[in-house]
């Protein structure tokens, strides 16, 4: 019934048959998968004795601070002047989001994603790396 509540009425039906699945032999196999679940649930909850503390201490034995690099997330914002670009900076300063100057419409950073110091785009300033969580660097131009 949960799968079906996914479903318009009649949806379930119509996905199986364009699947090329007969209804019944979509309920064995969901019957096996099931049943597959519970019994490796079952078997793992059998052979788990680990307690949160136990987790812990192993993680911070075997962890090594010089395993985990160091990386920085990127958001990029693109501006077609430096006047706007640094409104925005104050912008983002300030806690707000980043608009145009008429202020009728905020304006989306492109996530760029974690990089190492090592995998910085050269377009980026490695002074990235020095400032604070959720800082703003200074506007980057864009021409060569």
């Amino acid at each position: 019934m949960r799968f079906r509540a996914d479903f318009p009425p009649g949806g379930l039906e119509k996905a199986l048959l364009q699947a090329g699945m007969e209804p019944d032999a979509w309920r064995e196999l969901l019957r096996r998968s099931l049943l597959y679940r519970r019994s490796a649930d079952a078997i793992a909850t059998a052979g788990a004795t680990v307690t949160p503390q136990e987790v812990e201490e192993a993680f911070r034995k075997e962890r090594a601070p010089s395993t985990v690099p160091e990386r920085i997330r990127v958001r990029q914002y693109l501006f077609d002047s430096a006047e706007r670009a640094a409104a925005a900076r104050e912008q983002l300063l300030a806690g707000r989001p980043a608009g145009r100057e008429d202020g009728d419409a905020s304006v989306e950073g492109v996530d760029l994603g974690f990089f190492r110091r090592d995998e910085l785009p050269p377009e980026l300033p490695a002074g990235v790396f020095d400032l604070p969580e959720g800082g703003v660097s200074e506007p980057v131009s864009g021409r060569a």
